[in-house]
């Protein structure tokens, strides 16, 4: 199974955080791809 992230201005660290902390703890995805995807190079955090 492949995740993907995707980044925007304005994200903050709870955002990625707090899913990816509920979803690594499913037997269906320990063996997931992790991927973090923007639309900009540079993405600003809140």
């Amino acid at each position: 199974m492949k995740i993907a992230f995707i980044l925007f201005n304005g994200i903050t660290f709870l955002d990625l955080i707090g899913f990816y902390d509920v979803i690594e703890h499913f037997e269906a995805t320990k063996d997931s791809c992790w991927n973090m995807c923007g639309l900009k190079e540079e993405i600003t955090v809140s």
